[in-house]
């Protein structure tokens, strides 16, 4: 399982980049709109770089959050690389000794630089956002053999911008850390449904164990020569059972089937158990979701082959109940030698292919049983 989501990693960037763009906006409007008149101090190409760093402020603001994330990782990289050429070749731009002394678009320096935790380890920002504020006095030193005054006046106010980038430092860190945290959470969530799916498959497999293979082994033991007919039926059907349950998807909630068809299956189901039993089983048209009918048949088969095994040879059985679309009854009844019906489910047979099967779909059962009173169980689900 992969520990990071690639798609949920370029949310998170893109989110970066549109909140350190608008905080962009906010000290444009507030800072550098006023600067702006300056620009007839400096050259054409000098100002249309500048405008270029404030159209891609402007234009990640409005559209970051729906650009493509290619486009948005160009503007991220190459907002700054243009800012940090302008502030360089500033004195090349300027017309004029004294004018444009200072760049008119350094107020944009905390956003730009903030631009780089996109791209760079939150340190090397640090650092860059130093090395930037210092940019212009040492392209001053190059080019005109010293540092203006207004220069040297405003880089002090400039090394201030680290305390900006501090703090989108600490929303960058705090979004990566609620990231991981989601990440962890969600794999848990993960880990854990996998393991309530292999509980259930487990325990869909002892059922069918239990149901179809067992009950033929302990005919098999008590048949004594060459096996009867029918214990080879019932073993082929076992053996049916299992290779369904390798085939066939564990899971098919959205599946339905006619409430008849239902009905049908579930005789056909009792009578690989039993063909004496009497039946009054009622039917209204509609559909019936077919796990809740594979629940149905499994339960009251189990249900059936108890009484057969433990009721009495004199006993008399009865299947009975109602099947309509939403709604399902069914019991299963013997006048046999009953038992002790005690408290917890009893047996695993009862325990397990009866009560489990029937609460795993929404349902229930009721096991009534007394040593000389015969027994019924019966099976109810609901919508």
């Amino acid at each position: 399982m992969p520990f990071s989501d690639p798609n949920r990693e370029a949310g998170i960037e893109r989110k970066l980049g549109w909140l350190f763009a608008v905080g962009g906006c906010i000290i444009l409007l507030d800072q550098t709109v006023f600067a702006i008149p300056e620009e007839n101090q400096w050259s054409t190409w000098w100002n249309v770089g500048a405008w270029a760093v404030v159209t891609s402020f402007v234009l990640l603001a409005v559209l970051g959050l729906v650009l493509p994330l290619g486009v948005l990782r160009a503007l991220w990289i190459a907002t700054p690389l243009l800012f940090i050429m302008l502030q360089f070749l500033w004195p090349l731009g300027a017309r004029g000794e004294d004018a444009g002394a200072v760049p008119w678009i350094w107020t944009l320096e905390p956003p730009v630089v903030v631009l780089l935790l996109l791209s760079m380890k939150p340190v090397p920002v640090l650092v860059s956002s130093l090395a930037i504020s210092l940019i212009p006095a040492l392209a001053s030193l190059l080019f005109l053999g010293g540092v203006s005054d207004a220069v040297q006046r405003e880089i002090p106010v400039q090394l201030g911008s680290i305390l900006y980038v501090a703090i989108f430092i600490g929303v960058h860190a705090r979004l990566r850390t609620l990231h991981d945290r989601e990440q962890a959470a969600r794999r848990q969530r993960e880990r854990e449904a996998m393991a309530a799916a292999l509980a259930t498959e487990h325990s869909r497999f002892s059922r069918i164990v239990h149901d179809e293979v067992l009950s033929v082994l302990a005919a098999a033991i008590q048949t004594e020569g060459t096996p009867p007919a029918v214990l080879r039926v019932a073993a082929a059907d076992a053996l049916a059972a299992l290779d369904a349950h390798a085939e066939t998807p564990s899971s098919p909630e959205d599946f339905h089937v006619p409430t008849r068809a239902a009905a049908d299956g579930l005789i056909a189901r009792l009578r690989g158990v039993d063909t004496q039993f009497s039946r009054d089983l009622s039917v209204a048209p509609g559909m019936f979701p077919s796990p809740v009918a594979e629940a149905l048949e499994l339960a009251a088969a189990e249900a059936l082959r108890n009484s057969v095994r433990h009721a009495g040879g004199g006993a008399n059985r009865r299947v009975s109940g109602r099947i309509e679309p939403g709604y399902a009854l069914v019991s299963v009844e013997d006048d046999g030698v009953g038992f002790e019906n005690l408290a917890g489910g009893g047996r695993l047979g009862i325990r397990e292919s009866i009560h489990r099967r029937m609460t795993e779909v929404g349902g229930g059962a009721t096991v009534h049983s007394s040593p000389g009173a015969g027994t019924t169980v019966t099976l109810t689900w609901k919508a």
